[in-house]
């Protein structure tokens, strides 16, 4: 609900006719959320819409994984512009290094995901993989190969990974993998 309201004020402060907006708020959740959406996101600088689009299919991210991920230089800069306009990003730590959105904004960008970038997204999730397990996160990077259908590199990450996890009987990681 207050992600909803968010979205509200976010679509009615752009809104050409505030009145007509108002008076279709009062349809059901999903397709207001979808139209707020689609809204917000019309809204935005399409270097930024694409950002939150790309970075949809990240639960957690900082600037450089967004980087090595997306293969680009400007991270750092998008995730403050987004910050700045309140959109649903969520800092993890004191730092604000770490960020996710919030899941209900990404699972509403998630669904504007096109089919047809099947290959891309599965590039993305292996250069998240890459990047994560370059960075001595292994069990998301398993995650994050699996994703992108590697499994022969989600087997090697899981193995030095997994006797670990084992020596620590860790079982219930080890069954998620």
């Amino acid at each position: 609900w207050p992600a909803g309201l968010q979205l509200a004020a976010l679509a009615l402060e752009n809104s050409v006719y505030p009145a007509g907006f108002v008076a279709a708020f009062s349809g059901s959740n999903r397709f207001v959320l979808d139209y707020l959406l689609e809204e917000v996101l019309q809204g935005l600088p399409p270097d930024l819409r694409q950002f939150l689009l790309d970075t949809a299919l990240l639960p957690q991210f900082n600037a450089p994984l967004c980087d090595a991920a997306l293969e680009r230089t400007n991270s750092a800069s998008l995730l403050r512009d987004l910050e700045r306009r309140n959109l649903f990003l969520i800092p993890l730590d004191q730092q604000r290094d770490w960020y996710r959105y919030h899941h209900l904004f990404a699972d509403l960008l998630r669904s504007q995901l096109v089919p047809e970038a099947e290959a891309q997204r599965r590039a993305v999730h292996r250069r998240t993989a890459a990047w994560l397990a370059a960075h001595n996160r292994p069990e998301t990077a398993v995650y994050h190969a699996l994703q992108a259908a590697d499994y022969d590199e989600a087997a090697r990450l899981i193995t030095g990974p997994a006797l670990a996890a084992s020596a620590r009987s860790e079982v219930l990681t080890l069954r998620r993998w």
